[in-house]
């Protein structure tokens, strides 16, 4: 039983008849898709999973609360990570690989007949595999998806914020203030409080101010030729995970999945969405 007193089962940890009538039930998956990557020397290679899987579920808890079923899928916490090698333990998939992963679980379910998926991705290096495989399983399988970003959802979470300031050309970090507050939030006991630090990376502030707009940290990176998380941070992280807390990810957690939930109200049930 969880903190909250809730016992949300994703679909891998049900038996096939409870399954079955989820699918009685709804025709709607929601999909976390993360990756497995150094978050510096504080929190756990997991981060994005923990965020995802996290978010997914208190977006389920709400709409069930006002009668609305929607299956949670489980995590795939793989995704494309390889500018995190400088680093042990990051696994990375590569795009078409993570492409034909997403394919396969989609259509498997597909098969049983959820037709309507919400990929929520929390991994900047994902988005040209899911793109290739949204595509897919749309044209090919007939089912409607819908992908979202958590990292894209700065509107909702920023504003929990100390350290995220745009208009100043400040903006938080990878490990920073918004993951860290997450994972004290949902999980913990994965960070190691005595390593919590607070960097500020030339080398990511020059990015920054490049003329480009709507760009995530991994194509940032590209565009002036690393491929190396390391020449960003000698430890991985950089912002301020000082500044972070159990409270603002609780906010945080909170504020995306009441976005979340109305999004799959309005755009994927065509609901009206809450005043």
């Amino acid at each position: 039983m969880r903190p909250d007193g809730t016992d949300l089962k994703s679909i891998d940890g049900m038996t096939w008849p409870e399954v079955a009538a989820l699918r009685e039930a709804t025709d709607v998956v929601l999909f976390p898709v993360a990756q497995v990557a150094q978050h510096g020397p504080h929190l756990p290679l997991n981060t994005d999973v923990i965020q995802a899987v996290e978010a997914c579920r208190r977006t389920v808890l709400r709409l069930a609360a006002e009668g609305i079923p929607v299956a949670l899928a489980p995590a795939l916490p793989f995704g494309h990570s390889p500018t995190h090698y400088a680093f042990p333990g990051y696994i990375s998939l590569d795009p078409d690989t993570l492409s034909f992963v997403v394919r396969d679980i989609v259509g498997s379910l597909a098969k049983q007949g959820f037709r309507r998926f919400v990929i929520f991705n929390v991994g900047g290096g994902n988005w040209g595999g899911l793109e290739n495989a949204v595509f897919y399983v749309h044209e090919r399988l007939g089912v409607d998806v819908y992908l979202l970003g958590w990292f894209e959802m700065a509107p909702v979470w920023a504003p929990f914020l100390t350290t995220h300031h745009p208009d100043r050309g400040e903006h938080d970090g990878h490990a920073g203030e918004l993951e860290t507050s997450c994972v004290l939030a949902a999980a913990p006991h994965l960070v190691v409080s005595n390593a919590v630090e607070r960097y500020h990376s030339p080398r990511y502030a020059e990015m920054d101010r490049l003329p480009f707009a709507n760009m995530n940290m991994n194509e940032r990176a590209r565009a002036v030729g690393c491929w190396n998380m390391a020449e960003i941070s000698h430890s991985g992280m950089w912002g301020d995970a000082t500044a972070a807390s159990a409270e603002k990810g609780n906010q945080i957690f909170d504020a995306v999945a009441d976005a979340l939930a109305d999004h799959i109200r309005k755009y994927v049930l065509r609901r009206e969405s809450n005043p």
